[in-house]
């Protein structure tokens, strides 16, 4: 079993990594847009350019496998994170989807549902709150693709995410 506030947790934290590699291929790149050939007095390009090159676009080439692993994460704790909300109130749901989902801080989620910083703070304390009491049976392919080699009986859970699984189109987990 697995409470709802892990899994929201888990959320977050694998799209602060999605960004942060965001962020590391967007440096990669200026870093490449900065590399400038080198000519010697015959005019041809020095092998330091090419070099340079060659070394950016193998950093650029495992950034995207990378990026693609870390986006199958993400996609697999998206849907739990989706599924654990829909048990908390609208309020709940809106604030907890906005802070852990969406990755907004308290003060831009005040700002966006024109309430104030301290009521977001409360709402978010209360429903994080109930989410750790909300005890969630997780299907194989979500504890598989997590790390958790735990069987857990089917419920209907369950079924909601399979079927997550297959609209994504997506294999959430390699077996």
């Amino acid at each position: 079993m697995m409470t709802a506030i892990v899994i929201l947790v888990r959320c977050r934290r694998a799209l602060e990594r999605k960004r942060a590699l965001d962020e590391r291929e967007r440096r990669l790149r200026d870093s490449a847009s900065n590399v400038v050939p080198h000519y010697d007095n015959s005019g041809a390009g020095g092998g330091a350019y090419g070099d340079a090159m060659a070394a950016l676009m193998a950093q650029l080439d495992a950034l995207a496998q990378e990026r693609a692993a870390e986006q199958r994460v993400y996609a697999t704790e998206l849907a739990a994170a989706n599924l654990a909300l829909d048990v908390l109130s609208r309020m709940e749901r809106t604030v907890l989807y906005r802070y852990y989902i969406a990755g907004q801080s308290v003060t831009g989620i005040a700002k966006a549902l024109d309430r104030t910083r301290g009521t977001v703070q409360r709402i978010k304390s209360r429903g994080s709150l109930h989410a750790k009491s909300i005890q969630l049976d997780m299907p194989d392919w979500y504890l598989c693709a997590v790390g958790d080699d735990v069987q857990l009986p089917r419920t209907g859970l369950v079924d909601r995410l399979n079927a997550v699984k297959i609209q994504n189109d997506t294999p959430m987990i390699h077996q």
